[in-house]
């Protein structure tokens, strides 16, 4: 009797179905321990959450590049961001070890990347790992960009300094 029911039990969706609850439970109460450690950890830093236009930080990068920094300040992030004015050529440059997300707000860049030429308008998206050449060129083009971990000038590599 008793190997008949967990026979049954083993092949029924109820199985499935509790299977799958104890599995996302687990799951959360996983994220939720690290998600509260990982706040634990910036609350004890004293990292800042909210950056905002006021404190940013207007950098020239080169002549076609200037760059509203928004996490300069606090260093070691896992992450940053900063807008970007580009209206010419910029590269081409390599990330030595971060990946850099970048976002279209206004106009149109070109990427190259890989042997590859990547157009993006408004609202499209490009994420470069590290290590990869790459340059980058626009006209009158606003660009949000994130990198991970946070940018440090010492950890990108230019092929020929356009300043």
């Amino acid at each position: 009797m008793t190997e008949w029911f967990f026979t049954e039990l083993l092949n029924s969706k109820w199985f499935e179905y509790i299977s799958l609850i104890l599995l996302s439970e687990w799951v959360f109460l996983f994220l939720c321990y690290y998600y509260n450690k990982y706040q634990l950890n910036l609350q004890n830093k004293k990292i800042e959450m909210k950056f905002s236009k006021n404190g940013a930080k207007k950098k020239e990068i080169s002549n076609a590049l200037v760059v509203d920094e928004y996490c300069a300040h606090v260093p070691n992030l896992p992450i940053d961001g900063a807008v970007a004015y580009l209206d010419g050529s910029f590269g081409p440059k390599t990330n030595v070890n971060f990946t850099e997300l970048l976002f279209v707000l206004k106009g149109k860049i070109v990427i190259q990347f890989d042997k590859n030429v990547y157009e993006l308008y408004e609202e499209d998206m490009f994420i470069i790992p590290p290590n990869k050449k790459h340059s980058l060129n626009g006209s009158n083009a606003k660009i949000f960009i994130a990198c991970a971990p946070g940018f440090r000038p010492e950890n990108l590599l230019m092929e020929r300094d356009e300043k």
